[in-house]
């Protein structure tokens, strides 16, 4: 009998851990539903005992009923994100080299669920190969865009997945640099060492050097007509309620809320309309933002300048209670939303 409760108990205890380790990973991973019962994984992958600067995404479909084992993560991998399988499905994979450093890396794979939240019928593929092409071309040309998080990685990847490949006016590999026309363009360009990418400090007051080629780069993809930077501030603006990933003391990145992610990409889709001039904004803004806007609101919310807004006044948190001051509430694109209905109802 004693044996058999001795026995009775491990099973149990065998099912509660099974238990939690799935649910454990179902929160480490993103898994994005495609037709049918299978899954895509995204894990970022490092060569064993290297740092690379240029780390790969990897991409996979696996089947619902598979049984997947992963090892235990390691402090630092909990601190960044798990950092690779013990085994790989039998679905296969495919490597994308994606020049960036292991932090944004990190970052990519923390925002990226969030992100896609709400995105009806997913193609996590062309998604993740759009970004990739940016990335070559901003290596090319402005390897300052892939310095740091919040003015080049991260809106980059806002606008591969509001905005579909199919969408762009122009690719990204055609010379867009040039359109840069501030006066130490040239110097921030020969700063920028694509091979130094894990040196370089990073932080959320950081990175205002990179907000012109960012700029560039966006109104060559999309513009056909020039947006109001008001719009452009869903490229950009974090509420800094995410959490941190910290790298090292200096090195570190803000992460933006799921919300404030999904506020930004009504706001990026509404750029890319515009941009386009297909509809009278009106319109556009009533189907992408809300459907009680009025044209004199609307005029407003799109009147002003084209450039790009200034960096968020993001705090770094010093602790779990911290709370962001009210000036990156006011500089979001939906406090500018608030302000135009506000002005046009006097």
């Amino acid at each position: 009998w004693w044996a058999g409760q001795q026995q009775q108990h491990h099973s149990r205890a065998a099912r509660r851990e099974a238990r939690h380790g799935a649910k454990w990973q179902h929160k480490r991973f993103f898994r994005a539903a495609l037709a049918g019962d299978s899954r895509i994984h995204i894990r970022a992958w490092f060569p064993r005992g290297s740092f690379s600067p240029t780390p790969q995404l990897v991409m996979h479909a696996a089947e619902e009923d598979e049984d997947i084992g992963y090892r235990q993560a390691t402090p630092r991998e909990r601190q960044f994100g798990y950092g690779g399988p013990s085994r790989r499905s039998a679905g296969g994979g495919r490597a994308v080299a994606l020049p960036l450093s292991q932090l944004h890396v990190m970052a990519a794979q923390r925002q990226l669920p969030l992100l896609l939240e709400n995105v009806d019928k997913v193609d996590l593929s062309g998604i993740v190969s759009a970004w990739t092409e940016i990335l070559e071309a901003c290596k090319e040309q402005a390897p300052v865009l892939l310095r740091h998080w919040d003015t080049g990685v991260g809106p980059l990847l806002r606008l591969a997945v509001a905005l579909p490949r199919n969408t762009w006016l122009r690719s990204p590999s055609e010379p867009w640099v040039q359109n840069v026309h501030t006066p130490d363009a040239q110097e921030v360009l020969r700063s920028a060492d694509i091979e130094d990418l894990e040196d370089y400090d990073e932080g959320p007051e950081l990175g205002a050097e990179a907000l012109p080629f960012l700029e560039a780069l966006v109104q060559h993809l999309l513009c056909k007509y020039p947006v109001s930077g008001m719009i452009a501030r869903g490229f950009t603006w974090s509420d800094g309620a995410g959490g941190v990933l910290r790298q090292r003391p200096g090195r570190e990145v803000v992460l933006c809320s799921g919300i404030g992610l999904q506020i930004c990409l009504r706001f990026v889709r509404l750029y890319g309309a515009l941009a386009l001039g297909e509809e009278k904004p009106l319109a556009l803004a009533k189907d992408l933002l809300s459907p009680n806007l009025t044209k004199k609101m609307v005029r407003n919310l799109v009147a002003g300048d084209a450039d790009f807004p200034p960096l968020t006044p993001v705090e770094m948190p010093d602790d779990v209670r911290h709370t962001q001051p009210v000036s990156v509430t006011l500089a979001s694109p939906l406090a500018a939303l608030r302000i135009a209905q506000v002005a046009a109802l006097g």
